[in-house]
C-alpha cells in the first residue's frame, strides 16, 4: 500500500482528481485505506493497475493473497512498468491485456462506489430560509 501512497503524492492536485475519479473512487478512500492498512476490492485494484500505468501493481495491493484473486498473474512474468518498452505481439498473443480482461469480467456498468450524496456531508449545509424570515 505504499507504493499507491506514493504514487498518489507523485501528481498533481488534478493529476490526482482524474486518477481517483478513473478508478470509481475518492482520494480520501485512497488515504484512509492506505493509513488503516485495510484491503482493496478486486476492481478497484485492477483499475489502479491500469490507470497507473503498472506503477501501482495488483500484486502491490494484495501481496499475500493475490493469487487468490488474479491466478492468471501467477503464470506471467513481471508486471511491465510505466516506461518499460512494450512486448512483441506474436500471432498467439491475447488481443487483450490481463488488466483489460480483469476490467471486462468485473464489469464497468456497476453502480459507482460513490454518489454525489457522499459528498453532500463536504459541503456547506443550506441556509435555513426559516431563520431569516422574519429579518
Amino acid at each position: 500500500m505504499e507504493k499507491l501512497l506514493a504514487y498518489l503524492n507523485s501528481l498533481s492536485k488534478v493529476d490526482r482528481l482524474r486518477f481517483v475519479g478513473a478508478c470509481k473512487t475518492t482520494e480520501g478512500y485512497l488515504r484512509k485505506a492506505v493509513s488503516t492498512g485495510q484491503l482493496l476490492g478486486t476492481t478497484t485494484c485492477v483499475l489502479i493497475e491500469s490507470e497507473s500505468g503498472g506503477a501501482v501493481t495488483r500484486k502491490d495491493l494484495h501481496p499475500d493473497d493475490w493469487e487468490a484473486h488474479w491466478p492468471e498473474l501467477a503464470a506471467q512474468p513481471a508486471t511491465r512498468r510505466a516506461g518499460d518498452p512494450a512486448p512483441e505481439l506474436g500471432p498467439d498473443s491475447p488481443d487483450e491485456t490481463p488488466s483489460r480482461k480483469n476490467i471486462m469480467e468485473f464489469g464497468l456498468d456497476q453502480p459507482p462506489l460513490y454518489t454525489s450524496a457522499d459528498h453532500a456531508a463536504d459541503q456547506p449545509a443550506p441556509h435555513d430560509r426559516a431563520q431569516t424570515k422574519g429579518k
